[in-house]
C-alpha cells in the first residue's frame, strides 16, 4: 500500500487517507487465475453503469452475490494499483502526475464509497443468517425466474437425459471420461480442473473401485473460502451394478487404471463448450445442457437417496443443510446407485431435516479422528496450524489405521479404517 504521509500537499494526502480508509475494509482473498478472469470481465461491465450498485431489480440472487463478490475484488484492486501509482510518481518527483493521479483517486473514491456502504465485506466474522439480505429486504425486486434457471431446467428434460447424452458422444471421444464423471458426481466444472485448495493442490476428481466393487467419486470443492466454509474433501459412492451403464464404464476404466485414475481438464470452459455441444445433438430444441445442470441433477438424485438432509450437503459439499435448497427438486431426482456420501465436516443445521431421516448416524466427519498430536486443531490431511503438507503411507495389512506424516512439523496422524481409511487413502494421489 502506498506511503502518503510524504506528500507534497494535504488535498492529496487527504485523498490517499479516504482511499486507505476503503482499502482497510476491503479484503485481500485469494481467487484462482480463472476466477479473476470473470471478475475482471464483470467488473468491467459494472463499473460502465451509471449507477454502481451489485443490487439490480431483476438479477436473481446468484446474480446479486456475484456482483456483490466482484465489487470487493475490484475496489481491493482498483485502490491497491492507484496508491501504489501515486507513491511512485511521489518518488519520482513528478507533481503534473501526482496532480492527475489525485484527480482520478477522489472520483474513483466518489464512486466505491457509496456502493460499498451499502454492501460492506465481511472480515472474518460469521455471517449472520438471520439477517435477510438487500436481495430479499429490497420492494423492487421482481422475484422471477430466469428462462435457462437450472433448477427448472430438469422438468423440461426426461429422467434418462443423461443416458441420451451419453449415447451421443462418440467411442473415441478424448472428453468421454469427463461426461462420465459430471453425470455421477456432484462435482463443479472448475474442480475438475487442476489448482490450488485451502488443504493444498487438487489434480482433478479422483474415482476409485473398492474392493466390494463399488465407485468412489472424491473432489476438493472450490468454494470453501479459505476452508472456513463447505467441505475441504467430499465424496459419493455408488452401486455399479445399480446406477447404469456410465457407472459401469467408469469402473472399467477403474480396473484398467489399478483401481484408481483422476480426471482432470486443462480447460473448464473448453469442456462447458463441449457437453452444450453434444447436449444439443441430444436435445436440439433446448434446454442447454452443461456442467451446472448435471450438478443440479445429482444433488436431486442424492435428495432422493439421503432425504434432503446433512448428507446431501456433505455429498455436494456444502457446509450448510439448507443450501442443497437452490439445486434441483427430489420430483426430478432418481436413487440410482447411490449408497454413501463422505466429507470432512458435519454440516450446521438450519433447515428441518424429513422424519425418519437419521443423516447423522451415516455423515462421520473425518476431523473427528484426524488429529495431529503436536496440535490442539483437527486436521485433515493437513497440519492445522502450519498448513504443510502430509505425506501418507499405505497401512499394513494387519493394521485398521491409516498412518500420515505431516511434512511441516512431523507429527502424526492417524484416521481409523471403514469410510474415513477409504476417503483419507484418496488423498494419496489427489
Amino acid at each position: 500500500m502506498a506511503n502518503c504521509g510524504t506528500l507534497p500537499n494535504t488535498s492529496t494526502s487527504s485523498v490517499c487517507a479516504a482511499a486507505r480508509g476503503l482499502l482497510a475494509g476491503l479484503p485481500d482473498r485469494r481467487r484462482s487465475p480463472q476466477t479473476i478472469k470473470g471478475y475482471r470481465k464483470t467488473f468491467r461491465a459494472m463499473w460502465r453503469e451509471k449507477t454502481l450498485d451489485p443490487l439490480r431489480p431483476d438479477d436473481a440472487r446468484r446474480t446479486y452475490q456475484r456482483r456483490r463478490a466482484v465489487l470487493h475484488w475490484g475496489a481491493y484492486e482498483m485502490l491497491t494499483h492507484l496508491l501504489a501509482k501515486i507513491e511512485a510518481a511521489i518518488e519520482s518527483g513528478d507533481r503534473e502526475i501526482v496532480q492527475r493521479l489525485e484527480v482520478l483517486v477522489s472520483k474513483v473514491v466518489d464512486r466505491l464509497a457509496p456502493a460499498l456502504a451499502l454492501d460492506p465485506p465481511m472480515r472474518g466474522e460469521v455471517p449472520d443468517f438471520k439477517i435477510a439480505s438487500r436481495w430479499k429486504n429490497s420492494k423492487k425486486i421482481k422475484k422471477k425466474h430466469r428462462k435457462r434457471d437450472k433448477k427448472r431446467d430438469l422438468a423440461k428434460l426426461p429422467i434418462s437425459w443423461r443416458e441420451q447424452v451419453w449415447s451421443k458422444i462418440p467411442e473415441n471421444f478424448l472428453l468421454k471420461d469427463v461426461f462420465a464423471v459430471h453425470s455421477l458426481s456432484p462435482a463443479r466444472g472448475g474442480e475438475l480442473q487442476p489448482g490450488m485448495r485451502p488443504t493444498g493442490f487438487s489434480e482433478g476428481v479422483i474415482v476409485a473401485l473398492t474392493k466390494r466393487g463399488h465407485l468412489v467419486l472424491a473432489t476438493r470443492p472450490l468454494k470453501t473460502h479459505d476452508g472456513k466454509f463447505g467441505q475441504d474433501i467430499c465424496a459419493v459412492k455408488i452401486d455399479v451394478s445399480q446406477e447404469g451403464p456410465i457407472a459401469e464404464y467408469l469402473a472399467q476404466r477403474c480396473r484398467a487404471k489399478g483401481g484408481k485414475f483422476i480426471v482432470s481438464v486443462p480447460s473448464s470452459d473448453a469442456v462447458r463448450k463441449a457437453i452444450m455441444r453434444i447436449g444439443r445433438d441430444a436435445f436440439p430444441h433446448g434446454p442447454v445442457i452443461c456442467p451446472l445442470l448435471y450438478r443440479h441433477q445429482r444433488v436431486a438424485d442424492m435428495k432422493v437417496a439421503f432425504g434432503a438432509g446433512g448428507e446431501t450437503a456433505v455429498g455436494a459439499g456444502q457446509g450448510v443443510d439448507d443450501t442443497q435448497s437452490v439445486y434441483g427438486n427430489a420430483a426430478h431426482g432418481r436413487a440410482g446407485g447411490l449408497i454413501g456420501a463422505f466429507g470432512n465436516r458435519a454440516p450446521r443445521l438450519v433447515a428441518v431435516c424429513p422424519v425418519g431421516t437419521n443423516w447423522a448416524r451415516r455423515v462421520r466427519p473425518l476431523t473427528r479422528f484426524a488429529r495431529c498430536r503436536n496440535r490442539s486443531k483437527d486436521v485433515t490431511g493437513l497440519c492445522f496450524e502450519t498448513r504443510g503438507c502430509v505425506s501418507l503411507t499405505p497401512p499394513p495389512s494387519t493394521s485398521t489405521d491409516v498412518r500420515a506424516k505431516c511434512g511441516a512439523c512431523g507429527s502424526r496422524l492417524r484416521v481409523p479404517s471403514g469410510a474415513h481409511r477409504l476417503l483419507f487413502n484418496l488423498l494419496r494421489i489427489g
